[in-house]
């Protein structure tokens, strides 16, 4: 391989960068011309490869020293010359990931002209779409979700938060930047609801961290070059909506055939040095997020999100407008605190038709009411048809075992690893020694559903010796 071709990484420095001026300038505080080898370094710092990186391409070895010599020796104190050359300033430079910011703050790079106003930009939170201006008033709770999240941050490059919808994600998260971490330079938070292209939302990051005249025209390249920005700075990415780029009825975390792209930004924000961390909101996990997991496990956090405690529930102003003993707003928080917004739909509810009265509403025996009844239905649909079969089969199962009754058409539920697997992404179902547990809310939306379905033709036909179970179940519960 020859010289020229080893340093084709760093050549795109020249499209963003005023290589020549800075050549000059930086001779004038050598005394001498750079170096080939010299010129080739500062490129491949431009780029946002660290001296290991650069050693790496250079010389096969990223523990050679010969990079880090050259960098203390000659380009450190070259541009700490520069600044005492043109302002009389000194600069000191901690390593090499503040060498970009100094030379861009001077001018050095295309399409920058003032540093103050960019400096400012990069101080505050670049909300592509949605976050901070969530209202964060009635925000109760999730304390201890709050500390997590702040140290999953603060400690990996990719960080997965995940939980069902209506569990209060993104006002978790909007919760996080409210003080604008400081240990970020820049926040950029960008929803993926409409499913955008990778190339859009690239180009969209990467202007919000540095604008720039010419961007790459293709992913790839677009995420080659956002990589390098992640490197050369500190920032944090928040990526909302992620299960957006999955389709419904297939297995969790399944993308679109137009979005698989996405799967190797992970893969690169997990097994690429950076400094920097991006924070995926979504209701499933990806596919590949465990084995990320599994091979970066410094790199890569995941955090799921549950139901509020149950002390923080009962203080909810929709809960407080209700009457009731304390025996009764428990038994309302036990049924719904698993999500907190169907916690409070129901409290709305409960509040309008029975006129805020618990003892009226549990009287009704009716759980699941019409306004959260869509809310279910919508998760469900997004399901494929033998994660439904399992979830049929696993209710019925645990209701005639309850009522000590053997199922007639079927011995055992069925147990299949992939269903099982993508139920756990969706974070539907949860380990419980042996077994799998399923929220009781959801036990009973599923009831409800079969017996409806039972009244159908379509229903008798599609699984005549479930719909007969859940029939004698319903009998066996009155």
């Amino acid at each position: 391989m020859t010289q020229d071709r080893t340093f084709q990484k760093f050549d795109r420095a020249s499209q963003f960068w005023h290589l020549e001026r800075l050549y000059l300038d930086l001779a004038k505080a050598k005394g001498r011309s750079l170096t080939p080898l010299e010129k080739q370094f500062l490129q491949g710092l431009l780029c946002g490869y660290s001296p290991a990186e650069i050693a790496d391409v250079v010389y096969q070895n990223p523990n050679s020293s010969a990079v880090r010599v050259y960098l203390s020796n000659g380009l450190y104190r070259y541009i700490r010359e520069l600044f005492v050359q043109r302002n009389g300033d000194t600069v000191r430079i901690k390593n090499w990931s503040c060498i970009t910011r100094l030379l861009e703050n001077a001018g050095y790079r295309q399409g920058i002209t003032d540093s103050a106003t960019n400096l400012q930009m990069m101080s505050s939170v670049s909300s592509l779409e949605s976050g901070e201006h969530l209202d964060l008033a009635g925000f109760i709770g999730r304390k201890s979700e709050l500390e997590q999240l702040q140290e999953g941050i603060n400690r990996y490059r990719l960080v997965t938060l995940l939980g069902t919808a209506g569990q209060g994600k993104t006002l978790l998260a909007a919760k996080l930047i409210e003080d604008k971490p400081s240990q970020f330079e820049c926040v950029v938070w960008r929803s993926l609801q409409g499913q955008p292209s990778l190339e859009v939302v690239l180009g969209e990051i990467i202007q919000a961290i540095a604008p720039t005249p010419d961007l790459p025209p293709t992913e790839l390249e677009r995420l080659s070059w956002l990589m390098n920005l992640l490197r050369s700075r500190r920032c944090l990415l928040i990526l909302d909506d992620f299960d957006g780029l999955f389709q419904p009825q297939h297995l969790a975390g399944t993308y679109h055939p137009q979005h698989r792209l996405y799967a190797q930004l992970l893969e690169r924000l997990a097994s690429e040095r950076h400094r920097s961390c991006c924070l995926l909101l979504s209701r499933e996990q990806p596919q590949e997020i465990a084995f990320l997991g599994a091979s970066n496990p410094q790199s890569v956090k995941e955090l799921r999100l549950s139901g509020l405690r149950k002390e923080d529930a009962l203080n909810l102003p929709e809960l407080q407008q209700l009457s009731g003993d304390d025996s009764q707003k428990q038994q309302f928080v036990n049924v719904y605190v698993n999500n907190t917004l169907v916690l409070k739909h129901t409290a709305l509810m409960i509040n309008t038709v029975c006129q805020g009265k618990l003892k009226e509403f549990w009287h009704r025996k009716t759980y699941v009411l019409s306004n959260i009844r869509e809310f279910f239905e919508q998760q469900f649909l997004r399901l494929c048809d033998s994660e439904q079969e399992f979830l049929y089969s696993l209710i019925l199962v645990e209701r005639l075992q309850q009522l000590g009754v053997q199922p007639m058409a079927m011995n055992e539920a069925r147990s299949p690893l992939d269903e099982i697997g993508s139920l756990q992404r969706r974070l539907l179902l949860t380990p419980e020694g042996q077994d799998f547990h399923l929220i009781p809310l959801w036990q009973t939306y599923l009831i409800e559903r079969l017996i409806a379905q039972a009244c159908t033709p379509f229903g008798r036909d599609r699984n005549t010796a479930l719909l007969t179970e859940i029939m004698r179940v319903s009998l066996f519960s009155t």
